[in-house]
């Protein structure tokens, strides 16, 4: 199971079997692929959507037919949360506007 949120104005953190703080990207936000093209969800985490200090999480299908796993929103205080029950090992990319998804534990996490 992962858990992903905003945290302060421009921290993006995931917990459980991956953990990782990450920045967000200038526009305020992270795209992240749990999983793969073949198996996941796309998550896009977001601060100040509508100029108010709070974060905004999306989740969606990575394709057309692709299967994903079970995932929930919850609240907690100025952050949504997305609970995704991925099993143990599944990968987490970020999205790099260069170099695609980029996996988090190559160093170049917060390079985008």
């Amino acid at each position: 199971m992962l858990r992903i949120y905003g945290a302060s104005d421009d921290c993006i953190e995931i917990e459980g079997d991956v953990d990782a703080e990450l920045y967000a990207d200038r526009d305020g936000k992270a795209v992240l692929l749990v999983g793969d093209e073949r198996l996941g969800l796309v998550v896009t985490v977001r601060y100040a959507p509508r100029d108010a200090a709070v974060w905004q999480v999306g989740v969606e299908p990575v394709d057309e037919g692709v299967p994903a796993w079970p995932a929930r929103v919850e609240v907690q205080g100025y952050t949504a949360v997305v609970v995704v029950d991925c099993p143990p090992g599944t990968p987490v990319r970020k999205r790099h506007p260069v170099d695609g998804w980029v996996r988090l534990d190559a160093d170049e996490e917060d390079a985008a």
